[in-house]
């Protein structure tokens, strides 16, 4: 009897070791399976991390670089440059729709060298019609009126928005006291415009979704200067749509300095890429290093005013004079007005279920 209860005492505490050893050993493996397992966590967070840093640098320089090029495309030789390149691969006799197009200035010969904005034929509806009259198949047609446009958006004259009349022209043009040539460049597009619009259409685009109001600024004050300077209406419209979304974004995260801090440096960025490419055009350099020139310019004056804060310079100085507060004041209430009127052009532009019904103020 005292054997066997040895014995079991004995097979007992050989179990209660073993339950201990087997949960000692669940407990480690539970532990090192945690362990592992936040670590493969933190490395993947860590990767994404370095990805999305990565992502963000190669859109801020693809933006950055977009903007210099941008800034050189409203330099007139690099404009020349790009028409008779694209000249090159359309040229060709003038067929019987290009003929048709130009109808109205052959009976007439209104505007002479400013027909296009005057005669109807083309407009990119204009340039249809005119097309459809002058017969042939359906893909003869096509092929006529896709061959016109290109060789006439090629051209230094481009093709008109839309189709004024001689008086009404002139009237507006004198009225503004606009310089002829700017006024017309306002109303008609070539194909370094169309480029120069897509350009900043893509430079808007890569940071929509989620702006910052500092870098977003800048894109949007560089394409402000740009399609004022080149006279690009296709790309004016991208600005005021840009406008609209950086005020809206500025109002939600109470970034109205930094905002206007983007637009300065932008300004100041493409102002400089501008100043070098034609001060080398100016020197009788070549296209390239014209175009080498102002990008690199562009793009080194977009990381130097990166450290400048230009709204802290603006009120420094105003703080030196007797009414600085009141002048400051006053400058952000016009700049206040100036940000709601351009949003609210801008979201009428972008809205797409806005309806009109009555009379409009065109």
């Amino acid at each position: 009897g005292t054997a066997a209860r040895s014995a079991r005492d004995c097979t007992v505490e050989a179990a209660g070791a073993v339950g201990t050893a087997a949960r000692s050993a669940r407990d480690r493996a539970v532990e090192a399976a945690g362990t592992a397992a936040r670590s493969a966590r933190d490395c993947t967070v860590e990767a994404a991390g370095a990805a999305g840093t990565a992502a963000r640098s190669a859109r801020d320089c693809t933006v950055e670089a977009a903007g210099a090029v941008q800034a050189v495309l409203c330099e007139a030789t690099a404009i020349q440059l790009v028409n008779d390149s694209l000249a090159s691969l359309v040229k060709g006799s003038a067929t019987i729709y290009d003929k048709a197009m130009d109808a109205e200035y052959l009976a007439t010969h209104i505007g002479g060298g400013n027909h296009r904005m005057f005669d109807g034929g083309h407009t990119l509806w204009g340039a249809a019609k005119a097309v459809h009259d002058a017969g042939g198949t359906a893909s003869e047609q096509a092929a006529g009126y896709v061959q016109g446009l290109a060789r006439d958006v090629t051209t230094t004259k481009g093709l008109p928005l839309a189709t004024w009349s001689k008086d009404s022209y002139e009237s507006v043009s004198n009225t503004l006291h606009l310089p002829n040539n700017w006024f017309y460049d306002l109303n008609s597009f070539d194909a370094s415009e169309v480029i120069g619009a897509s350009v900043g259409a893509v430079m808007l685009v890569l940071q929509w979704r989620k702006p910052d109001a500092d870098r977003f600024g800048k894109t949007v004050g560089a394409l402000g200067l740009a399609s004022v300077v080149g006279a690009n209406p296709l790309l004016i419209i991208a600005a005021i749509a840009g406008l609209a979304r950086l005020y809206q974004t500025a109002r939600r995260d109470g970034a109205g300095v930094e905002a206007f801090d983007g637009m300065a440096r932008g300004v100041t960025a493409g102002g400089g890429a501008m100043l070098v490419a034609s001060g080398v055009a100016t020197l009788g350099g070549p296209v390239g290093v014209i175009v080498l020139a102002g990008v690199a310019a562009g793009v080194l004056g977009g990381v130097a005013m990166d450290r400048v804060s230009v709204a802290g310079i603006v009120m420094r100085m105003t703080t030196m004079l007797p009414d600085g507060r009141k002048l400051r004041e006053t400058a952000g209430t016009a700049a206040t007005r100036l940000t709601e009127a351009a949003s609210n052009v801008g979201t009428n532009i972008l809205s797409p279920r806005r309806q009109i019904t009555g009379t409009t103020n065109p």
